[in-house]
């Protein structure tokens, strides 16, 4: 719900905290990058859906504040239970995000943000606490390039993947907006709390390119590079490539 002409805005309920913390630009699995480390930053305990709250104020024309918690034992294959997990087990994930935007209709393409995160430890799953911080920069010029570069860092609790990682890139847009190419590049450190010491730092490139064929249509042929996969020490690359409709 947004009041106040979208100077406050607010959501309740089963939330998926990945919809607006530390997003950006090219945020949308369904329309941009298919691999996560350009999605939701990798470095980040972000449950899966299940009960929250989040609150996001503007302090100016363009600065904001965005703070919340969730369940941190939220499962989107039994959603129901994070009514009992939320408030008997009382394990949140809790965020806050100070950011700066553009005009308001470029709020995602035109945004600089810090964001701070804490997980509490997960009894029952056996995942630690953990704790990190997020930065998220892009912008959009001649209403073409997008280039962004994001970074993050973590004590490698609460299960994340990376316990640091860095990604740059850009997105160039053709045909008034309704192709995309994109091009993004990520390095990675895998978290020993995760999954034990040894693993090798883990690099990511991916590229694609999103043609808008007719009005409600497009289709997204899409590279992906894995050099030195972290889980998988016999392969030191790996081609991925894929095809989304």
């Amino acid at each position: 719900q947004q009041l106040l002409n979208n100077r406050l805005g607010f959501v309740v309920g089963i939330v998926d905290v990945t919809d607006y913390v530390d997003t950006y630009g090219l945020v949308n699995p369904w329309t941009d990058f298919i691999n996560s480390v350009f999605g939701t930053s990798p470095t980040i305990a972000a449950p899966g859906q299940g009960m929250g709250v989040a609150v996001r104020g503007s302090l100016t024309t363009n600065l904001y504040v965005l703070a919340g918690f969730a369940d941190a034992n939220g499962k989107p294959t039994v959603p129901l239970r994070t009514f009992d997990t939320f408030f008997t087990e009382g394990e949140y994930f809790k965020h806050v995000e100070i950011g700066w935007h553009g005009p308001w209709e470029l709020r995602m393409e035109d945004n600089v943000h810090l964001t701070l995160w804490q997980t509490d430890t997960r009894t029952q799953a056996g995942i630690p606490h953990g704790w990190g911080a997020t930065m998220s920069a892009n912008w959009l010029f001649g209403d073409r390039w997008l280039p962004f570069v994001r970074a993050g860092w973590s004590d490698g609790g609460g299960g994340v993947p990376l316990e640091a990682a860095v990604a740059v890139g850009t997105g160039y847009y053709l045909r008034d907006r309704s192709d995309l190419l994109a091009l993004g590049f990520n390095w990675g450190r895998p978290s020993s709390r995760t999954y034990g010491s040894g693993l090798r730092d883990e690099y990511t490139i991916e590229m694609l390119y999103r043609m808008h064929l007719v009005k409600r249509f497009s289709i997204t042929p899409d590279v992906q590079v894995l050099i030195h996969p972290a889980l998988n020490p016999g392969a030191d690359v790996i081609g991925v490539f894929g095809l989304r409709a």
